[in-house]
């Protein structure tokens, strides 16, 4: 599914959130900084829920709000994020991104100025993401202002983390 420039939101266009994600598909953006899905506060974006073989890439993720992973939630999933912006978005669990027994390739991932209770930009438990290329910063949670680790193993390559915040665990709480 290829995604022309706008933004998919309920306001301008009646776009309804969170999105369900199918097994198989690939979702792309023309760019990341001009496809923007934003739920308003309203829902999480977007869900991965026993989910294989997708591909999301070239959009901005933003405006989610949900228990968890108001930007995105994957659960006993192993998605491909690549070239994605996931901002302002909130949680209890995972403001930008929640991982739970789930398996994500992250690649050149931006995760900006999210909020959560555990994990303001990402929080993965009993998961085992791959983090290359990803920026993290101005994320803000009580634990983990970029990333909570609980029971899980990251392979995180070439990223970086600056500017979270947290009461424990600034850039990252395990």
């Amino acid at each position: 599914i290829h995604l022309l420039e706008g933004t998919y939101s309920p306001a301008a266009n009646g776009e309804i959130f969170p999105l369900y994600m199918p097994d198989y598909y690939m979702l792309c953006g023309v760019s990341d900084t001009t496809v923007i899905l934003d739920a308003e506060a309203q829902s999480g974006v977007m869900i991965f829920d026993y989910n294989t073989g997708t591909t999301v890439t070239g959009l901005t993720i933003k405006g989610g709000s949900a228990e968890k992973g108001g930007g995105i939630y994957f659960h006993y999933s192993d998605p491909s994020l690549q070239n994605l912006i996931v901002s302002e978005n909130s949680a209890q669990y995972g403001g930008g991104l929640c991982c739970e027994f789930a398996v994500p390739q992250i690649q050149d991932v931006n995760i900006v100025n999210n909020t959560a209770s555990s994990g303001g930009g990402i929080y993965c438990a009993n998961s085992n993401p791959t983090l290359q290329g990803v920026t993290l910063t101005g994320n803000y949670a009580s634990l983990g202002g970029a990333i909570c680790f609980s029971n899980s193993i990251a392979d995180v390559q070439t990223s970086s983390m600056f500017n979270n915040t947290a009461d424990q665990g600034g850039g990252i709480y395990c």
